[in-house]
């Protein structure tokens, strides 16, 4: 098992099944429920930039490290798909990804790099 993951998921609805999927590397690093929440927070952040996007734009690059006691992941993509909204999103409506980084990491961000915007979060590794 790697300690490091990176990714590039094209614009596609499925591409958040397929980042859920490649978290499952680092499931024994956390325990069940933080590895439930990083699942969702990861899936939600990629269909936040799957509904921002056009089809054909950018991919949307993923990379999971466990480092320092924590698993470390950022996601960009090629949009503004990731702006602080002052309220929780509707059904169906972007913007749940960030909305859930913000209730479920343990710490978490946002950036700006060029064109792409970037969501940073950790959780902490399960105690062994």
């Amino acid at each position: 098992m790697s300690d490091t993951l990176t990714i590039e998921l094209p614009v596609r609805p499925e591409s958040a099944r397929w980042a859920r999927e490649a978290l499952g590397e680092f499931r024994d690093h956390l325990d069940e429920s933080s590895f439930i929440d990083l699942q969702l927070m990861v899936s939600e952040l990629v269909s936040d930039a799957v509904r921002a996007e056009a089809e054909g734009e950018q991919e949307i690059a993923i990379r999971i490290e466990a480092r320092d006691r924590r698993i470390h992941v950022e996601v960009r993509e090629g949009a503004i798909a990731y702006r602080l909204r002052s309220r929780r999103p509707e059904i169906g409506e972007r913007g749940w990804g960030l909305y859930l980084t913000r209730i479920l990491a343990n710490r978490w961000g946002t950036r700006h790099e060029d064109d792409r915007g970037c969501v940073w979060l950790q959780m902490r590794l399960a105690q062994s």
